[in-house]
């Protein structure tokens, strides 16, 4: 009998148990000779799959049933499978991987059933489809071969480069390389790069390829260029005649200094107890017309992305800064919401307009605030300081409106990034919010009402923007957390956005305010868009949309048709609207998602980037986190990091989970959220974007 045949047989005994490669050689009686061929043997067997190979044991192979589905990345380079089936993530060992990447199609077998306390465990069989054959990272040059390091901390490996596939990349370039060949797991993928970028220290070179690797499109095609050609033929004096002039009416923008796109303008006026309020807002829809070129390239994007002082337009400069735009002293095309408001800050009368408008003033939030708080005075016009203080009555009356309703208002504080002629971060600082900001935000929200409740009532179908209430087990989560500060909260039943905005607004003064809001944060769900009607939680409203902003959201654009065709009484509903206003939404859910995150991405390398040059650097902070392993502290320019309790030196800190504290085993010196406490800068990590600090003591 062959040494194959005879392992075979012994494994397939009844009171066979796995044994280890040595347990079997001293079973089966293999001589020292021979343990090299016999060991060879069995690595053979479980590449062919008569085998198992689990836990360093071995058994006959059993065919296990496989699952499909999508695997998901940790930033620790695990993963976890998340099946088409109705059942719980698996657990995806790194040494199980495969070579499978983020968010790649797979097929898995498992190879530990799921405990009481931990996951089932998988194994990646193959990859079924990829999500993506092309990586974004850093090149390395060696001397004949070379690395690439991806950008995206959850692809766990470096992919090697043959000398004859640099396409003259240099060390130090970002490089976007396509994944070519998938070795054995010992070996690394192998890949060529496609295009060199830049180096990874010039600041444009950050910002492309945050926005490769994102797959976030920040180049128009040459497809609409005739489009765009024609766009900026049109004579809108022709326009002008079949809209309403509010050319008269003393309008003004008022938004960022950095701002070129400006989507509202607003107008004011005061009869007896009234407020007359106009919304205008770009009539980008007159110009993007669905299914042509430009509208396609809108949804795609869905959305602008602002990426601190670059922004990706969802439209082209020409429209987005130019044509569309509500620039001052220029006839613009608008569509118009004139709103007559009450003193109790309830809207008694409202209208829609197709408008011409032309802008008086292109005012700048901060010197809007800095005169409204008597701090400054800026331009010598007795009719725009009027309007601004009419402005200032109005917002303190829907402000306080939507505070009596229950909306809630985290305030958190905006980061400024400044940079020096050179790129590089300059500083990073927090931004308030001012008076300003809030006047037009409160504007933005009666408008969008109005257009949402309007519609909603008529049982027209547009897009919604929608914010159910936060479910049953986060909010006893958030229950529990802000119990171990000596909060009680009312029973889950009985909470409302009222309530929690009271609990914000009690600790907002407090060392305790920034916990209590990332907690209630974390106890939402996300807004999203629908064209399901559902209530607003965080602004304690049903029936809202957005409107006000078609310049860089797709969605206000949708609703800007519809409001368009309304007024000229096309309400007929086409064949299939319900299933593309689905459709539509669910896309530019993703869009938003993938903004957002580029935009904290950038955040992130940013704060990194300029805290590199600080290490040894004493700073105040506050903590605003206590773990089992550490203190997350948020220094005064919202930089966070990480001190370990490892390298605390003065004693042992242990985590006590009922207070939320770290307690000194010997000293019981106590480490408190809200604590504020000064730090030295001890390492930053460019790869994973994290930063340690050490105690200053």
């Amino acid at each position: 009998m062959n040494l194959e045949k005879q392992l075979l047989n012994f494994m397939k005994k009844k009171d066979y148990i796995p044994l280890t490669k040595e347990e079997l050689a001293v079973a089966l009686n293999i001589s020292f000779n021979s343990l090299k061929q016999f060991f060879k043997l069995l690595d053979s067997l479980v590449n062919s799959k008569k085998v198992s190979f689990n836990d360093y044991k071995y058994s006959i192979y059993q065919k296990k049933e496989t699952l499909k589905g999508k695997i998901s990345f940790t930033t620790k380079g695990n993963a976890f499978f998340i099946s088409e089936e109705d059942i719980d993530d698996i657990f995806i060992p790194k040494k199980e991987l495969n070579h499978a990447n983020h968010n790649d199609d797979v097929e898995i077998e498992i190879i530990k059933e799921k405990r009481m306390n931990s996951k089932a465990e998988g194994r990646v069989l193959k990859v079924l489809n990829r999500n993506s054959n092309l990586i974004v990272g850093t090149f390395t040059e060696n001397k004949n071969f070379g690395f690439v390091v991806p950008d995206d901390i959850k692809c766990n490996y470096d992919i090697f480069i043959k000398k004859g596939d640099k396409n003259g990349a240099k060390t130090d370039d970002k490089v976007v390389c396509k994944l070519v060949e998938f070795p054995d797991k010992k070996r690394n993928p192998e890949g060529v790069i496609i295009e060199v970028i830049g180096n990874k220290n010039n600041k444009n070179t950050q910002i492309i390829s945050l926005l490769k690797d994102m797959e976030i499109p920040y180049k128009f095609s040459n497809k609409i260029n005739k489009e765009l050609e024609e766009l900026t033929q049109i004579d809108i004096k022709k326009e002008i005649k079949n809209r309403v002039d509010f050319r008269n009416l003393f309008t003004v923008t008022i938004d960022g200094a950095d701002a070129k796109d400006f989507d509202d303008a607003i107008s004011i006026d005061k009869k007896g107890n009234d407020y007359i309020l106009y919304v205008h807002i770009a009539d980008v829809s007159h110009y993007v017309k669905k299914d042509s070129k430009l509208d396609r390239e809108a949804y795609k994007r869905g959305n602008s992305v602002y990426l601190i002082d670059y922004v990706v337009p969802m439209l082209p400069e020409v429209l987005s800064n130019n044509l569309c735009s509500l620039n001052p002293n220029t006839d613009k095309l608008s569509i118009t919401v004139k709103m007559i408001i009450g003193k109790n800050g309830n809207v008694k009368e409202y209208k829609f307009y197709e408008s011409v408008i032309n802008s008086n003033y292109r005012l700048v939030y901060d010197d809007v605030t800095n005169f409204l708080e008597g701090k400054k005075h800026f331009y010598d016009d007795e009719t725009l300081k009027e309007n601004l203080l009419v402005m200032k009555e109005l917002d303190e009356i829907l402000t306080n409106k939507r505070i009596n309703r229950g909306t809630i208002d985290f305030n958190f504080p905006e980061i400024a990034i400044t940079f020096g002629k050179d790129g590089k971060v300059e500083n990073i600082a927090k931004k308030e919010n001012g008076l300003a900001n809030r006047i037009i935000e409160s504007f933005m929200i009666c408008a969008n009402e109005v257009v949402g409740k309007h519609f909603g009532e008529l049982d027209i179908p547009i897009i919604y923007r929608i914010h159910s209430k936060p479910p049953e087990d986060k909010l006893e989560i958030l229950k529990n957390n802000l119990s171990r500060l000596n909060i009680k909260m009312k029973p889950i039943d009985m909470i409302s956005s009222k309530y929690l905005s009271e609990i914000i607004d009690q600790f907002k003064d407090t060392n305790k305010s920034d916990f209590i809001n990332y907690s209630i944060l974390r106890s939402m769900t996300k807004a999203k868009y629908s064209p399901n009607i559902d209530i607003h939680f965080g602004l304690a409203t049903f029936l809202y949309c957005h409107f006000t902003s078609p310049i860089r959201r797709y969605a206000d654009l949708t609703v800007h048709r519809t409001l368009k065709n309304y007024l000229h009484s096309n309400i007929e509903i086409p064949k299939n609207y319900i299933s593309y206003l689905d459709i539509t939404s669910n896309h530019i859910n993703d869009t938003e998602v993938l903004a957002i995150d580029a935009e904290r991405k950038l955040e992130d390398i940013k704060k990194v980037e300029f805290m590199k040059n600080k290490i040894g650097q004493v700073f105040k902070g506050i903590i605003v986190s206590v773990t089992s392993f550490g203190l997350f502290v948020q220094l005064e320019n919202t930089v966070e990091g990480l001190v370990k309790y490892e390298d605390i030196m003065d004693d042992y800190y242990e985590f006590d989970e009922q207070t939320l504290t770290a307690i000194g085993r010997r000293t019981k010196n106590v480490f408190d959220i809200g604590m504020g406490i000064e730090v030295i800068v001890a390492k930053v990590n460019e790869i994973t974007n994290e930063i340690n600090f050490y105690l200053n003591r």
